[in-house]
């Protein structure tokens, strides 16, 4: 817990789309198990998002329009927390935890990322140490509940090292969830758990087996429904590639931002078309992040906090 107290700007920076944290103690138990509160947010997290939301048009009937919707609404909360994980990169962090459940989501709909439990101190563009260990008994082996969000570098038993892109790979798999329903590569989840003997297996086995299907088939699995548009897949392939280096992101949250820019567009969406071209002709990103945080860009939905009936 000693991580979150030293991150002073959370607690009182004013940035947007960062949870508000108004304490962190350690609960009385014999293991001492750190808790943090935060601000109250109306919607709860980003898991409970679509369950809140309603179409801000009329054109409610098609289903390609509903496509379109989805994509929209994803994406204005992935430039949200893509703004958020850059400030904490910025800042020298990484989080390290990044999925549906801390992401808090307000009345208005807006992002918080929250739950800071992890985060580790990291100079951008630096490396450093693999500091948690996935093949302890902790992170549930069996059902790989923990192991799902991580990506594949964190799983290497040799340990290694990690950088932040391991962040990005969290943006891809909260973005994949939202646009899906489920997470990416459960059926490489789905496969290892399948060819364990009838009589179970030492749970390291069976997550070995998790990382080798992976390692063979990287590209997480998309459906035809919801039917998305090209360059939204290959922004999920980008985010959540298996290597690293090769990921979007580990040249820096200017790549990120440039590749939700062009998908922006390509969706018809106008929330950036008063921005400028950067020094390289590209979109200036700066003045983008600045338009986020001054909630300059639309909401694509209106938050119905009677929650709808299924």
């Amino acid at each position: 817990m000693d991580i979150v107290k030293s991150i002073a700007h959370i607690q009182h920076c004013d940035h947007p789309f960062i949870a508000r944290l108004l304490d962190s103690q350690y609960a009385l138990t014999t293991h001492d198990t750190p808790f943090e509160v935060y601000e109250y947010y109306a919607v709860g997290d980003a898991m409970r998002l679509l369950r809140y939301i309603s179409v801000d048009t009329e054109e409610t009937n098609s289903k390609h329009r509903e496509a379109t919707f989805l994509q929209a609404s994803s994406l204005y909360l992935a430039l949200q927390v893509a703004e958020a994980l850059a400030y904490l990169h910025e800042s020298g962090f990484i989080h390290f935890d990044l999925k549906m459940d801390n992401v808090f989501v307000d009345e208005f709909g807006d992002a918080k990322l929250g739950d800071f439990g992890l985060a580790k101190p990291c100079r951008l563009g630096r490396k450093m140490e693999n500091p948690y260990y996935y093949w302890g008994s902790r992170c549930d082996p069996g059902t790989f509940m923990s192991v799902r969000w991580v990506p594949p570098e964190q799983l290497d038993e040799s340990g290694g090292s990690v950088d932040h892109s391991a962040d990005w790979f969290g943006l891809g798999a909260l973005l994949f969830n939202m646009l899906y329903g489920r997470l990416p590569f459960d059926e490489h989840k789905r496969q290892a758990l399948a060819a364990a003997p009838a009589g179970g297996e030492d749970p390291q086995l069976t997550k070995r087996r998790y990382l080798r299907l992976w390692r063979a088939a990287p590209r997480p699995k998309v459906e035809e429904r919801p039917k998305l548009n090209q360059r939204t897949k290959n922004l999920l392939y980008n985010l959540l590639a298996f290597e690293p280096a090769a990921r979007l992101g580990s040249g820096g949250c200017g790549e990120v931002f440039a590749r939700l820019h062009a998908l922006c567009a390509d969706l018809g969406l106008r929330w950036f078309d008063a921005l400028g071209s950067g020094g390289g002709g590209g979109p200036d990103i700066d003045r983008m992040r600045r338009m986020l945080r001054r909630g300059e860009v639309p909401r694509p939905y209106r938050i119905k906090l009677q929650q709808k009936r299924a």
